[in-house]
């Protein structure tokens, strides 16, 4: 698929292939237009209290090839560290609806602390 492993805040964005036995019932033009990318953070528990948890849709355009599969062209994170704090997140590609499984990536530096962050690219 192309996921990365590490995330930043801000930068070049990045590819995923989505091959086309990954739907079913649509054109490829169809699929691709009802695909987003999306960050999942379950958060933590402590006591009784869950302040962690986080969902983020990232923008992104995509190109249809030929066999109907598709690339998906997806922006890095927002370069602003306080939408999303750095750590672990999960990477899901939600095609129609359904969701994949997901994949482990870091944000960031993956450490509490001053992030780095760079303008965040045109699509």
């Amino acid at each position: 698929m192309g996921v990365p492993q590490t995330l930043s805040y801000g930068g070049t964005y990045f590819d995923i292939t989505v091959s086309s036995t990954s739907y079913t019932g649509m054109s490829g033009n169809q699929a691709a237009a009802n695909t987003t990318v999306v960050l999942s953070r379950g958060g933590f528990t402590t006591h009784a209290m869950n302040m962690g948890q986080c969902h983020l849709q990232l923008n992104n355009t995509y190109t249809v090839n030929d066999d109907s599969s598709f690339v998906l062209h997806v922006t890095q994170v927002p370069p602003n560290p306080n939408i999303l704090m750095p750590g672990p997140t999960l990477v899901f590609v939600v095609v129609n609806g359904i969701p994949s499984n997901g994949t482990m990536a870091i944000i960031g530096s993956g450490q509490v602390g001053t992030q780095p962050t760079s303008a965040a690219s045109a699509l």
